[in-house]
């Protein structure tokens, strides 16, 4: 059932006719576990324009450092999709911080025409213990090539957020993030809402 409603979500996400949760970080440099998945919604209010978009994400694990994010978006811009990579050669250990980054593809349909991007984002995060459970804030500074129908920009944002899981529900985690224009880009806060999947939840189960 959760499969079939994942489903649902991303093919309305893909035949909107307004779109777009555009240019978030969205994660800190915790990486999914073996034989587990996330898949999560990721709400964005831009300052600049007062505009509101939404995405929806799957996250899925290639080895012990890194994993790959697929995404599609609705709202101010017309529609998104992004493809991205993570990699953290540095994981979160002792008093070390997690360090690494990743790499978007990311396609954009606006009311001037189509958009593309690649994106590079340098992340570091560090885990800590509360007395509410475990936080990961986050930073990074996002840097894109952008092709629009007239010209090419190079944007730069500054981004800092703070993902949390709660104690009670071991399965979600909530997460909170701005990001600040310094060139080309906009200032926006996002949340985000994801859904750990364990590998039998995500696999087809044989009926007898």
């Amino acid at each position: 059932m959760l499969i079939r409603f994942s489903l649902l979500m991303l093919i309305t996400l893909a035949l909107s006719t307004e779109a777009l949760a555009y240019f978030t970080v969205g994660e800190s440099g915790n990486l999914p576990k073996e034989g587990q998945y996330r898949l999560g919604a990721e709400p964005q209010l831009v300052f600049d324009s007062g505009g509101f978009n939404f995405s929806g994400f799957f996250d899925a694990p290639i080895n012990h450092d890194s994993s790959v994010r697929t995404k599609m978006g609705i709202g101010d811009t017309s529609f998104e999709a992004a493809l991205s990579y993570k990699w953290i050669p540095i994981p979160d250990y002792g008093k070390q911080p997690a360090v690494g980054g990743k790499v978007e593809a990311n396609y954009a349909r606006r009311a001037n025409g189509n958009w593309n991007a690649i994106r590079l984002m340098p992340i570091v995060s560090k885990d800590f213990e509360t007395v509410y459970g475990p936080v990961t804030p986050y930073g990074s500074l996002p840097i894109g090539l952008v092709g629009t129908p007239t010209t090419t920009l190079t944007t730069l944002q500054l981004v800092g957020g703070c993902e949390y899981h709660a104690p009670d529900y071991p399965k979600w985690m909530f997460g909170a993030e701005l990001g600040v224009n310094l060139n080309n880009a906009f200032t926006y806060i996002a949340g985000n809402v994801t859904y750990l999947l364990d590998e039998s939840e995500v696999a087809l189960k044989k009926t007898h």
